[in-house]
């Protein structure tokens, strides 16, 4: 693959170039130089190695990411905080280890999450053992950013898509407000909840993270949560906490996995979309990836943070990577479940 990546720092331009080398199947490995040999020399720049994963263009057969930069307008001096070694009890993947890092497949490009469009992501689950619930572990994929949101949002479509970068961004500061509701009754959750009449909210925290595209999150309970034998349904709400963030991150593609046979295109499958792909395996039937929307519409990203939130949840669905081709946006989206999995002790 003869494709060079270069950096940028987007403050004061390129600062270096990298060639990357395939170091697994579907993954490229892209080493950065020791930061002091780096023209701008800037010291925020503290991501020195980072992981491609394929998507979301293809070019000659090779999906990859079309720009790569290292965003520094968002680096922090906090720091990736290392998994815990609690004992991993429900995982939507059962083969999917959270401990060894990001394993890309197939059907996990992530489910693209809008921060201003999407308030909320959730993922329903079934459990037949008591637990106590201590942190719940998911990632972020990726991150689509802009230079402006609200001149993004001024620009008609297809325009506004040629302002799209998907960049791997080093630090992004937020709070994520997670919430545990338990079904009304044990059946799973598969279809629409609204949280008014399906579920009850047993638990409700927000903490704030650096999140780091491709790398773990973990949410630590306040306390241990005990739950009982029973269906749930687990949502995050993820809120930027700065000003930058806020005005540049389009969406979040949140790591998950799809599952359905679409053959229709854009998220409401509302054009003809000529595309054959492999139907991935619905590896978790007890439960499904959830979304829930604003009330009100995007008015300036002052008023994010203000709008109200719907208390319905409907079935999320994620690109379908096979399908995907630049300058064509009826992409493919199908349901399927969140990379995420509940760590704690059974009782």
């Amino acid at each position: 693959m003869a494709r060079v990546f270069g950096g940028r720092d987007s403050r004061n331009g390129p600062v270096a170039s990298f060639t990357p080398a395939i170091s697994s199947p579907g993954v490229v490995a892209v080493t950065v130089p020791d930061i002091s040999t780096l023209p701008n020399g800037d010291s925020t720049l503290n991501l020195l190695s980072v992981m491609f994963t394929w998507g979301p263009f293809t070019t000659s057969g090779i999906k990859f990411f079309s720009q790569f930069k290292m965003c520094t307008e968002f680096a922090t001096t906090g720091t990736t905080v290392p998994l815990s070694n609690r004992t991993s009890l429900v995982r939507t993947m059962p083969n999917y280890n959270f401990n060894s890092g990001w394993l890309p497949d197939t059907n996990t490009l992530g489910y693209q999450y809008g921060h201003h469009t999407w308030s909320q992501i959730g993922q329903s689950f079934v459990f037949d053992r008591a637990m106590n619930l201590e942190s719940l572990v998911f990632s972020v994929a990726a991150f689509t950013t802009v230079s402006d949101i609200d001149t993004y949002n001024r620009t008609p479509e297809p325009d506004n898509h040629a302002m799209e970068n998907y960049d791997y961004v080093a630090e992004v500061p937020m709070r994520l407000r997670l919430t545990v509701w338990k079904s009304r009754n044990s059946a799973a959750l598969l279809d629409d909840v609204e949280t008014s009449r399906d579920v009850q909210m047993v638990h409700t925290q927000a903490s704030d993270h650096v999140i780091v595209a491709q790398a773990p999150v973990e949410i630590v309970m306040s306390s241990p949560l005990a739950l009982d034998p029973g269906s749930y349904l687990i949502t995050i709400r993820l809120e930027a906490t700065s000003e930058v963030v806020q005005r540049r991150i389009l969406t979040l593609w949140v790591s998950g996995v799809h599952s359905g046979s679409a053959t229709r295109g854009k998220y409401d499958r509302s054009t003809e979309k000529s595309c054959s792909y492999k139907r991935g395996t619905d590896i978790y039937p007890n439960g499904k990836a959830y979304k829930s929307v604003f009330l009100e519409s995007y008015v300036d990203w002052r008023s994010a943070p203000n709008r109200n939130y719907s208390t319905l949840f409907t079935e999320h669905r994620a690109k379908v990577s096979d399908c995907i081709q630049s300058g064509n946006f009826a992409d493919i989206f199908n349901e399927g479940d969140l990379v995420m999995e509940l760590r704690g002790t059974w009782r």
